[in-house]
């Protein structure tokens, strides 16, 4: 968005600094939370390329802007110029000419690239919750603004389709459904699956249940431990091991369910407005993986007796709670650091100099790019701006 005001400001310390017009920009930003203004200009930023001391500059700046007739107010605060507009500078300056607003929001051609953004991410157990309507927003605007900016932006969703969670839904079902469909119910596809997930972890309660009554010595064991213990979670990890070798009727049973999920998961995509250019399944690029880990295993390139774990080093450059904020020390469940990460990376430990587990990998920022044949690989971005979660939180819940 252009402001008539800084554009004059930005000519005239061109001119009294000697320097050619049309190549002077002041750049600024919101202003912070507290000061009563709408924009503020940061003379640290450019008092270099001009030579100046950035408190003089600052005071020069506000005698320039106070000259003009788009500033109601404006003062400064050591080296920055807290800018309050009218509100007529305002509307001029953006719904005014949405157009021309948008056309200074295009980068050059030069700049523009193909960006791939993945985004959304559901499990075919239970319907999409909370967490994925924010993301599915976030995904939607930030594919909206690339766009918008000239860049070639790939839409892409992962639905992560296999796996025990899946066989538990799939299970309850098979033992409790009684052949009823969706349809038949008269509920959503993904909310019908996602009832028998409930269901499954019903039942499983009740074995815990029973499992550590009958045997005290267990009382104090975490349920995921005696998961295996108990009737259901052996069959719904036999379930799993039939899915993986291609058994006919869970893989019948998988893709009905499945099917009844994905219908659930168009709707609610119609409803938000989410269009994705490619949609892939986990089901699908876990052969892949499976297939690389084989052919190296084949090849002697892997020691399943004596793993090798890789080792990354970097630094902790922040920590902040989930909106990027300073939440103080119980409040900043986020460290920032700049350890490079990847898919498939998330729950590592990150360690400290003392070798001990102070976060889990949460989270980072990924290049996703699209090969000839279509699938996805997926590197650590340049920027290496990562999350991780930090463990004595973990350990506190």
């Amino acid at each position: 968005m252009k402001l008539d005001c800084l554009v004059a400001l930005g000519e005239s310390l061109a001119a009294a600094h000697n320097l050619e017009q049309g190549t002077f920009n002041v750049p600024w930003e919101a202003c912070p939370a507290g000061q009563n203004a709408d924009i503020t200009v940061n003379c640290f930023r450019f008092a270099g390329q001009l030579k100046a001391q950035p408190i003089q500059l600052a005071q020069k700046v506000v005698e320039i802007l106070r000259q003009h007739k788009d500033v109601e107010n404006v003062e400064c605060v050591k080296a920055f110029v807290n800018i309050t507009l009218t509100a007529e500078a305002l509307h001029k300056s953006s719904v005014a000419d949405v157009p021309a607003l948008l056309a200074d929001a295009t980068v050059d051609p030069a700049q523009r690239r193909s960006i791939l953004i993945e985004y959304s991410a559901p499990n075919t157990n239970k319907p999409q919750h909370l967490g994925h309507v924010r993301n599915n927003t976030l995904g939607m605007a930030t594919v909206s603004l690339l766009s918008r900016a000239g860049h070639k932006v790939i839409p892409v969703n992962l639905i992560n389709n296999r796996g025990i969670h899946i066989c538990k839904s799939m299970l309850a079902y098979k033992r409790c459904g009684n052949g009823i469909t969706p349809e038949q119910a008269g509920i959503k596809g993904d909310h019908y699956v996602g009832n028998f997930y409930v269901k499954f972890n019903q039942l499983l309660s009740e074995e815990l249940k029973e499992l550590k009554a009958a045997h005290p010595e267990l009382a104090d064991k975490d349920n995921d431990e005696l998961f295996l213990e108990t009737e259901i979670g052996r069959e719904a990890q036999e379930m799993l091991r039939k899915w993986e070798a291609g058994d006919e009727e869970t893989v019948k049973l998988w893709e009905m369910m499945n099917s009844w999920v994905y219908a659930g998961f168009d709707q609610t995509y119609e409803r938000m407005g989410v269009h994705f250019d490619k949609t892939y399944l986990e089901s699908n690029t876990y052969l892949l993986g499976k297939s690389t880990v084989m052919e190296n295993l084949e090849k002697g390139n892997i020691n399943i007796d004596n793993p090798i774990a890789s080792m990354q080093t970097g630094n902790i450059v922040a920590v902040s709670d989930f909106d990027m904020k300073d939440a103080g020390k119980g409040g900043n469940f986020l460290l920032r650091h700049n350890l490079p990460a990847t898919g498939g990376a998330s729950g590592s430990p990150i360690f400290n100099v003392k070798g001990e587990v102070i976060a889990l990998l949460y989270a980072g920022n990924i290049i996703g790019q699209v090969s000839s044949n279509g699938n996805i690989t997926r590197a650590p971005s340049a920027a290496q701006i990562n999350f991780g979660v930090r463990v004595d939180l973990i350990n506190g819940m």
